[in-house]
């Protein structure tokens, strides 16, 4: 996403049309890519370079391809406000998504907020028979950027701007409840309004939503219930949300992104619905509270450090049609008693389960082909463990540090590779090795 905005030299429509089109495309590109923080930096501070105070108020900053008072009335809404509309909304999600450090941008907020408050120049109203047109592309536009929630946090950047956001989302609301939906031309917008209105009701729930995926939880329930419809929950959407316990996912959900729940100390318990295929990296990580999580039977794959350090859960069923639980995945679980694991698990990363000090039961998949290094590692309450007869490879020291394990039970198609010199995979542990017969 590359910055190009200017302002021709004469006033051209298609032209104009082209930079105004442009800029839309760049908002939308911010919202659906995973664009990087060095990328939105290097065009914020192009943003900051190309905004200019307004004649007749300097303390308001527009995007405008041409002095205001050089436009037909009719083209200032699409050519002076709409690029404004964008570059604020663009700055505003930069913002909320910790893209940027403004602190770094020479005179970004004195541009920022004087783009708010130009914004709120005409409130928010299309021109003409298109007042009510131009209000809800306006409004979509910053709910989009998450606006509303950034209102809320920060109350008193702009109060101009603040003002004039609710107050236009207020007529909207108020002629959605009054049915008055029709704009001037005959056109009815019901279908807009309300989706507008169930948009800006789950922010003020908390819940910051584009397109369907749940980007950010702003409140501080206790219970979470996230809307039907969230399609995904995106990445760290409720990280470090220290006072949710529950989290009640909608059956709409199919993806939960990396480190979705990182560090909710409180949370205690969470059913993933059907539907979810893999559980991402560190989506759990740091849930200390987390004592009970119910996985899916659509799941199959766990990702690394999905669970690390979840210091309450004492036990996890790995359902049918799991295939891969990656490296570190249940990390220092310290609580982790039992593990129940379907008979589709083939592979198991390295210390999958190092530091489980509390671990002491554990069904393998019958399945299990290769177990990586250290799995095991400190799991000082194991006491016995089976490996199934289809385990074709064994990392180094998979038990290291487990003093209370007595007995390793190897099927006979195990035994070269634990008699091999150069295999430690039993190295660090003084169990005896027990060589059971296989059933042909």
């Amino acid at each position: 996403m590359k910055h190009t905005f200017y302002r021709p030299t004469e006033v051209n429509c298609q032209e104009m049309q082209t930079i105004v089109t442009k800029l839309k495309m760049d908002f939308q590109t911010l919202i659906q890519e995973d664009v990087s923080k060095e990328g939105c930096m290097d065009y914020a501070q192009s943003v900051v370079a190309t905004g200019l105070p307004l004649p007749k108020d300097p303390t308001m900053t527009f995007w405008g391809l041409q002095d205001p008072r050089s436009m037909p009335s009719d083209a200032r809404v699409e050519f002076f406000y709409m690029p404004t509309y964008y570059t604020v909304a663009m700055l505003i999600y930069m913002l909320e998504q910790g893209c940027i450090d403004k602190e770094s941008i020479p005179e970004f907020e004195t541009v920022f907020c004087g783009g708010l408050k130009a914004c709120a120049g005409r409130h928010m109203m299309g021109h003409g028979y298109e007042s009510t047109e131009g209000l809800l592309d306006a409004l979509e536009i910053f709910q989009a950027a998450g606006a509303f929630a950034f209102c809320k946090k920060h109350p008193n950047t702009c109060p101009t701007f603040v003002e004039c956001l609710l107050d236009g989302y207020d007529f909207i609301k108020h002629s959605l409840a009054t049915n008055r939906t029709r704009g001037e031309w005959g056109t009815d917008y019901a279908q807009r309004m309300a989706s507008l209105v169930e948009l800006v009701e789950n922010v003020q729930m908390g819940f910051v939503i584009t397109d369907g995926v749940l980007k950010n939880y702003t409140n501080a329930e206790t219970e979470v219930i996230v809307p039907e419809g969230v399609t995904e929950i995106g990445g760290k959407a409720f990280r470090d949300c220290q006072t949710v316990v529950s989290v009640q996912l909608p059956s709409t959900v199919t993806a939960i992104g990396r480190g979705a729940f990182c560090d909710c100390t409180a949370l205690e318990t969470i059913c993933i619905p059907d539907g979810i295929t893999v559980i991402d990296e560190y989506t759990f990580a740091g849930c200390d509270s987390l004592h009970s999580v119910t996985l899916p039977a659509s799941l199959k794959r766990i990702e690394a450090n999905a669970f690390l350090e979840c210091a309450a859960l004492e036990e996890i069923e790995i359902p049918e049609g799991v295939e891969y639980i990656m490296e570190d995945a249940f990390y220092d679980c310290i609580a982790l008693k039992t593990v129940m694991m379907a008979d589709t698990v083939r592979y198991l990363g390295g210390g999958v389960f190092e530091g489980c000090t509390s671990l002491k039961d554990v069904v393998l998949s019958a399945n299990l082909k290769c177990m990586e290094m250290e799995v095991f590692q400190n799991c000082t309450s194991l006491e016995r463990i089976r490996l199934p007869e289809t385990i074709a490879t064994l990392g180094r020291f998979l038990f290291i540090g487990c003093t209370n394990l007595k007995t390793i039970e190897i099927p006979e198609s195990v035994r070269p590779i634990w008699e091999d010199d150069c295999s430690y995979a039993f190295d660090g542990c003084d169990a005896e090795v027990v060589v059971y017969e296989t059933c042909e």
